[in-house]
């Protein structure tokens, strides 16, 4: 309201990962030849210790795969040097964790790969869902320490012609690509204009949008 003070935010209260946003505006009066002002400040916390997941290296979905090496990248998004050795793991499919430490030194604002020293056993036909978790005691930003990926083993068809309807599952497709709309499921009956709006046969399918119509660009 006073147009020469200078307003204050005190004792704000953040958590360390999250993006906070002051949007701040003002509206002059328009007959006198004033503007208008509008613009916002992001505000983000500065730990020292924070490190994260951010991808994982998984085999590609085959038809012929066994046990296989997997790996991932942790980045040090902290103002301080990592130098002792943390815990590292993997589960599949939610499965018993199967723990690792890692004692490669990650300095600020730089990444490793690490790679687990035990194998993943591909060895049955599905969907494999592996998660890596990190457990580093200092780290002051848990939400970014894991991360998870999938792969399949894929079947082999040796009776052809082959049909499949879905109904008894996603029937080992997957989506990949930018900006994807497909998915697996039930489409919606609604709105009536939908050009797709119901199953070939059954209730499931994969489709683009299960509920409208499929993303611009896909």
């Amino acid at each position: 309201d006073n147009q020469t003070s200078n307003p204050s935010l005190n004792n704000i209260n953040v958590s360390a990962g999250q993006n906070y946003f002051i949007i701040v505006s003002s509206a002059n009066v328009p007959f006198l030849g004033g503007t208008n002002v509008s613009f916002d400040i992001k505000i983000t916390r500065i730990v020292d210790y924070d490190l994260e997941v951010t991808s994982i290296s998984l085999p590609n979905s085959s038809c012929s795969l066994g046990d296989e090496q997997i790996s991932c990248v942790i980045k040090n998004n902290g103002t301080s040097n990592v130098t002792s050795p943390f815990n590292i793991s993997y589960s599949v499919n939610g499965g018993t964790s199967v723990v690792e430490s890692c004692s490669d030194p990650i300095n600020s604002n730089s990444e490793i790969t690490y790679t687990f020293t035990n194998l993943v056993s591909f060895t049955n036909t599905g969907e494999y869902n592996i998660e890596v978790t990190i457990d580093f005691p200092l780290d002051e930003n848990v939400n970014n320490n894991s991360l998870s990926a999938t792969t399949y083993y894929l079947p082999t068809y040796t009776s052809f012609p082959f049909t499949e309807d879905f109904e008894a599952g996603k029937g080992f497709w997957s989506t990949g690509g930018t900006s994807s709309s497909w998915a697996y499921g039930n489409p919606s009956a609604s709105p009536e204009d939908l050009v797709i709006n119901s199953a070939a046969s059954g209730q499931f399918c994969w489709i683009t949008n299960l509920n409208g119509n499929a993303n611009t660009n896909e």
